[in-house]
């Protein structure tokens, strides 16, 4: 700095620096000082720019991957929602020749129905509420015709993925009436129970609990009937179940 090399040379003159030339040293001084601030002023404005463009690219780049991904994941559950009503048509089918002793042939799956997402498998272009929608309709639409494995298969799936959604409580629900039509109380209690554990606020809460005293009603366990439909009526007593409850424990108490 060009103020650092005159401070030497005014002390080394001693007497000869006039007061005009101490001025004009410090006039100096505060020049070299002021553009050494403005320099580090612009290397900062500088710096914090490339430090913006570089989080503005990087969070453009995360913004592009998760949308790619999102698209690509509904573009596989609208394809898994059509392989779960191809499996519910073979299932029935396979019902139907066990009750008549007929053989039934396998229909032949379509090929591609389960690609690669990115490369125009159906329902590459709906929105996460219609992927949903669509895998929850289809498990339903495989219960109600009785093709309750591939019901069973369906509404775990849907949990596993939407385990937060509106329709969470009643596939978890169905999930456990898949294991009571197939007579399977004891899984079926089990899945009722976690209908009370994860959704005690819905209206499918009393339903499980109806469901779970019904069971064990049929199973001969009289005390855990009746526990359960107390709990119906204690715990909800305005639902449908109540009624219910009431009259099966009023029958039981005779």
């Amino acid at each position: 700095m060009r103020w650092a090399l005159m401070v030497p040379l005014v002390l080394l003159g001693g007497a000869c620096a006039s007061k005009g030339d101490v001025q004009q040293m410090e006039a100096n001084m505060l020049a070299e000082i002021r553009a050494i601030k403005a320099s580090q002023d612009s290397l900062n404005l500088d710096l914090r720019g490339a430090v913006v463009d570089s989080l503005e690219t990087q969070e453009r780049r995360q913004l592009q991957g998760r949308s790619e991904l999102q698209r690509r994941l509904e573009a596989m559950q609208q394809s898994l929602a059509q392989v779960l009503d191809l499996l519910g048509q073979i299932e029935r089918e396979l019902q139907r020749s066990r009750a008549y002793g007929q053989a039934t042939p396998v229909p032949v799956v379509p090929g591609g129905l389960i690609g690669d997402a990115g490369t125009g498998t159906p329902g590459g272009d709906a929105g996460g509420d219609d992927a949903a929608a669509a895998l929850y309709n289809s498990a339903q639409n495989q219960f109600n015709r009785g093709a309750y494995a591939t019901a069973r298969a369906g509404f775990a799936e849907y949990l596993r993925i939407y385990s937060d959604s509106e329709l969470a409580p009643d596939a978890q629900f169905y999930l456990a009436r898949t294991h009571e039509e197939t007579d399977d109380p004891a899984a079926a209690l089990a899945e009722y129970a976690r209908v009370l554990e994860l959704h005690p606020n819905s209206r499918r809460a009393p339903s499980a609990l109806y469901a779970s005293g019904r069971i064990e009603l049929d199973r001969g366990n009289t005390q855990d009937a009746i526990e359960f439909f107390s709990r119906v009526v204690r715990g909800y007593p305005n639902s449908d179940e109540a009624i219910l409850a009431e009259r099966r424990l009023s029958d039981l108490r005779q």
